[in-house]
């Protein structure tokens, strides 16, 4: 029932709370006072019908007070100084619409509604009809409000009479939100009859997503057989994709060797890529005995790659021995690089501890380069206390160069190593060229003073051309104004043509203002014509 709108509430018991207040809380009761005053004096605007000096007033008034127990009153009184003076404008009715958003538990809400009502009419008559049309969405909006609470009312009775009552309304109503609440309700009831219309609905309703609530609503009775083998028909069905992944993820919060054993051979077979996967992840949540033994099988047999490789990450998210174990086996048995090297990658998200050991143990005793620089990255993904050291000691001492220099990235990643003088030793004492380079372009992205200062003393001590380049790049990419007198000096003094030239295009790749002012510089100075 909504309240009659009336301008000034007063009460001599209101009066009497406030004094009280102003006794105990002298403060607060001045910041009450206040806004009482300023919505007082509003509130004689509105009364005088000063429509365009009431607005001012009570837009004010919101904007200093914006949390009082006039706030409501203030707001709505807001869009009937904005009704009255543009006679039933778009203006208004937003306003309206706004006031029922911020101020929904507001005893004028109802008032708001049926301004909004009125607006809409007479919008409507003067070539708007789209206002209608949002007030026949809010009146759906309410209706169905009161339809759900009606519904969990009768769902507390439990009855059968109170069962029948909501599959008729089901039959009945076209608003799928309700539908949806119908279907998630019917998998509170303990009734074959309830359960009858759940195994159905996801085969034959229009609706995708009441086809997946009433899946959902399936998955609460999962210790009933029919359940289960109403998901495994919905996965055997031509449903909806979403719907029958609904189901995968359904029966993997069962504890049921039926789901386990279902799952798996979905995974195993299906031609459906995304299919087979949700099943992988879905198997990865059974965290039971049966659930390991399909989840291995996946990963030794499914006809799909990317599936297997899901298994792998299946595993590593459940984080056992017994997973540990198995993903080791992968990486050091399995045939297929690719499949190696997911299994390393998932090896890393395990217990740091284990995984430490078993990396290391895997970079030592495989032979494929790419499985190896693989095992180095997710050993740098970690923050093992001597993980800096073991990738600095295969860094400088590995015969292959692309582990060495693997070992340089992965060093960058680590939170000692990137920040530390390890790339520094790995530059002055690496036995690769490429190796140095890499470690001075892990310099150089580090963007720090001492980084500069480090690449600067590189390019003034270093013989080897390539090096001195690389070290020029890096001061490229750093980004800095640090970096430019240091460049403009290589372009001035280095004997190399194609080391002052790379230097031209690093000043060119900072590009800020001192950049450009050293690259104009050099053209009026002619420096650029050494030999």
């Amino acid at each position: 029932m909504s309240r009659p709108i009336h301008v000034f509430r007063t009460a001599p018991i209101a009066m009497l709370v406030i004094v009280s207040a102003i006794a105990l809380f002298p403060g607060a009761a001045t910041a009450q006072s206040s806004a009482e005053a300023a919505y007082s004096e509003a509130n004689n605007l509105i009364l005088d019908e000063q429509w365009d000096d009431a607005r001012t007033a009570l837009t004010s008034f919101l904007r200093r007070f914006p949390e009082t127990n006039r706030t409501d009153d203030a707001a709505f009184f807001l869009c009937y100084a904005v009704d009255r003076q543009t006679e039933a404008s778009a203006d208004a009715f937003e306003c309206y619409d706004r006031f029922i958003q911020d101020y929904s538990g507001s005893s004028y809400t109802d008032n708001a509604k049926s301004s909004m009502i009125r607006i809409s009419r007479h919008l409507a008559r003067n070539g708007s009809p789209e206002y209608a049309k949002r007030i026949e969405l809010m009146q759906q909006e309410d209706n169905t409000e009161v339809a759900v609470a009606a519904l969990y009312a009768l769902r507390n009775m439990g009855d059968d009479e109170s069962l029948e009552t909501i599959l008729a309304l089901f039959d009945r109503t076209d608003n799928n939100t309700l539908r949806e609440k119908i279907v998630y309700i019917l998998g509170d009831y303990d009734s074959e009859l309830a359960l009858n219309r759940l195994l159905t609905i996801p085969l034959s309703d229009a609706s995708v997503s009441v086809r997946k609530s009433a899946v959902y609503a399936l998955g609460n009775r999962v210790g009933e057989k029919r359940a289960i083998d109403g998901m495994v028909n919905i996965l055997q069905s031509d449903t909806d994709m979403e719907v029958r992944k609904a189901a995968l993820y359904a029966l993997g919060n069962t504890d049921s060797p039926q789901a386990a054993s279902v799952l798996g051979e979905v995974a195993r077979t299906s031609n459906d890529l995304e299919l087979a996967r949700a099943a992988t992840y879905a198997l990865g949540n059974l965290n039971t005995p049966a659930g390991g033994e399909e989840l291995e099988s996946v990963l030794r047999s499914a006809h799909n790659i990317e599936v297997r490789k899901a298994a792998l990450y299946a595993f590593g998210n459940r984080g056992d021995t017994e997973a540990s174990e198995v993903i080791f086996r992968v990486a050091v048995e399995g045939n297929d690089v690719e499949l190696q090297k997911a299994a390393v990658y998932a090896l890393g998200n395990l217990d740091e501890e284990i995984s430490q050991i078993l990396l290391r143990q895997l970079f030592n005793d495989l032979a494929n380069t790419e499985v190896r620089k693989a095992t180095l990255y997710a050993i740098g993904n970690q923050d093992s206390e001597d993980t800096p050291e073991f990738l600095l000691s295969v860094a400088l001492h590995d015969d292959d160069q692309e582990l060495a220099k693997a070992a340089v990235y992965a060093l960058s990643n680590t939170s000692d190593g990137g920040d530390s003088p390890m790339l520094v030793e790995v530059l002055r004492n690496s036995k690769h060229p490429e190796v140095r380079k890499a470690a001075l372009f892990q310099i150089g992205n580090m963007g720090t003073s001492a980084s500069i200062a480090t690449l600067a003393q590189i390019i003034q001590s270093e013989k080897d051309v390539e090096v001195r380049s690389a070290a020029v790049y890096a001061l490229g990419n750093s980004n800095s104004d640090a970096a430019v007198e240091i460049l403009t000096r290589t372009i001035r003094d280095d004997p190399d043509s194609a080391v002052r030239m790379n230097a031209v295009h690093a000043l060119g790749n900072i590009g800020t203002p001192k950049a450009k002012s050293a690259l104009i510089n050099i053209l009026s100075a002619g420096n650029g014509q050494n030999n």
